[in-house]
């Protein structure tokens, strides 16, 4: 009888083991960050385009990305605006005019997914944006307090020239 007891014991701690790993599992932060172009950097911003992706399978919200450069840490702009504007011609007469705008933030992700959009960066007003050699991003989530993320900028495409 002491043996039955002492397995059932056994059983159940193993169990009780087990959903708490698994809810560590499911609970993790498990973030993907890329930038897939600069589209432009100037002394009073820099717009990046990119994705961010939820590798978890629980929900999880975004709610600020810090740019770390030069000793500087500058935040995303989260009011929406209109980052880029392309104005189509033909025989040298506009025809039709594309707005793009930033992400608006905060963003949830849903487990598993991901969003792709343009990440907005205004300098500290009178102090001009200067980007580094590596590119240092702090992504800051409701369910952790910082992920860090660095990109040599080198290795992202440049659409137009940077100051």
């Amino acid at each position: 009888m002491e043996i039955f007891t002492l397995v059932v014991a056994l059983i159940g701690a193993i169990g009780t083991v087990s959903s708490w790993l698994i809810s560590l599992w499911n609970n993790r932060v498990s973030l993907d960050f890329q930038l897939y172009e600069i589209a432009y950097a100037l002394p009073t911003s820099a717009l990046f385009y990119g994705s961010i992706t939820n590798k978890a399978n629980s929900s999880i919200i975004i709610s600020d990305i810090i740019l770390k450069t030069d000793n500087k840490e500058i935040h995303l702009d989260k009011t929406q605006c209109v980052v880029l504007t392309e104005v189509r011609t033909r025989t040298n007469m506009p025809t039709e005019e594309f707005r793009t705008y930033n992400s608006k933030f905060p963003v949830t992700l849903s487990p598993y997914s991901s969003e792709s959009c343009y990440f907005h960066f205004r300098a500290i007003p009178n102090t001009p944006l200067k980007l580094d050699k590596q590119l240092n991003f702090e992504i800051y989530t409701n369910r952790k307090a910082k992920i860090k993320f660095s990109f040599e900028l080198d290795t992202i495409p440049v659409q137009h020239s940077i100051c």
